[in-house]
């Protein structure tokens, strides 16, 4: 891990822990407030209110990840090998604990990939169209394993 760190070190941005810091004290110090304005101006329902509008926000983001994997295929060592092999070695190079879940869906045509997080569960979903143009060479161009190594480590 050290290792990665001095590679990755001039990446990181000088004042980005005390941004993040002065972020999250921003945020706690208005959630306080809009809790305290909710409260005298509408009593306890102004702060019931303001509860439920969080926890529905908490389960609302968790359906839609649970969409997506749901929709979608798991990247597995026996389905697209190639593809959960340059994940694991990507994984080990970055230093992560363990490796994250990964899945395939297609976008109709989309190029796209993210790794959203809910609830401590960390996962990868890689449109299939990715995979097409970077593993086989689908469509117009030859295959490029780079192009699928840079969305991966994106």
């Amino acid at each position: 891990m050290a290792g990665l760190r001095a590679k990755t070190e001039h990446l990181r941005h000088p004042r980005g822990i005390s941004l993040l810091v002065s972020g999250a004290v921003l945020f706690v110090a208005l959630l306080t407030a809009l809790t305290v304005f909710l409260s005298t101006t509408f009593g306890p329902i102004g702060t019931g209110a303001l509860a439920v509008a969080m926890i529905s926000l908490y389960a609302a983001r968790g359906l839609i990840n649970a969409a997506e994997r749901a929709n979608s295929v798991e990247i597995t060592s026996e389905q697209f090998p190639e593809v959960h092999r340059r994940i694991v070695q990507y994984a080990t190079l970055f230093g992560l604990e363990e490796t994250p879940r990964a899945s395939m869906a297609q976008a109709g045509g989309t190029l796209n990939a993210f790794a959203p997080k809910h609830n401590r569960i960390n996962f990868i979903r890689i449109n299939a169209e990715i995979v097409e143009v970077g593993e086989f060479g689908l469509g117009p161009r030859t295959a490029d394993p780079e192009t699928l190594d840079f969305i991966i480590d994106h």
